[in-house]
């Protein structure tokens, strides 16, 4: 025999949302083509509170950076879109403001939370890549200089 007991009643969900995770990390060095923050929290966000005043990038001690916000309820994660490239070797501040992100019991993240990251001094490609790059292109040209030697799949 199994028996079932459980009670209905209104619960108020009384505990502020917290970040469980923002990539990239505090301190690291980003690469070139960062345009997207993901902010991953541990309780669903009144999506409404998830917005580009709530939660913002900018040039530390500078100016505000444009970019957009969306939230996904089911994983839980914000996202920070960037406008425009990021500007070349600055230090950048990812702010989340206390009190204006919430739940969807209205319950606000507690204290702002800040994440440092660098962009990189330059958009050049790495050496590697480059040299890396140059090979295969030389390669695929040597191809087509010498056809009888080669054989192009598509």
């Amino acid at each position: 025999q199994y028996e079932a007991y459980f009670e209905t009643g209104a619960s108020v969900d009384t505990t502020a949302p917290t970040v469980l995770g923002v990539v990239p990390t505090n301190g690291t060095t980003i690469s070139a083509n960062t345009n997207d923050f993901v902010i991953i929290f541990d309780d669903g966000l009144d999506a409404s509170t998830a917005t580009s005043t709530a939660i913002t990038l900018a040039i530390t001690g500078g100016a505000t950076l444009p970019g957009s916000v969306r939230y996904d309820p089911v994983s839980k994660e914000a996202h920070f879109v960037t406008s425009n490239i990021l500007p070349v070797g600055q230090s950048l501040t990812l702010t989340l403001v206390g009190g204006a992100l919430k739940n969807a019991s209205g319950v606000a993240l507690a204290s702002t939370v800040t994440v440092s990251v660098t962009a990189p001094s330059s958009r050049m490609m790495p050496e590697r890549a480059r040299r890396s790059l140059a090979n295969i292109l030389i390669s695929r040209c040597s191809n087509f200089l010498n056809p009888a030697d080669s054989t192009v799949s598509v």
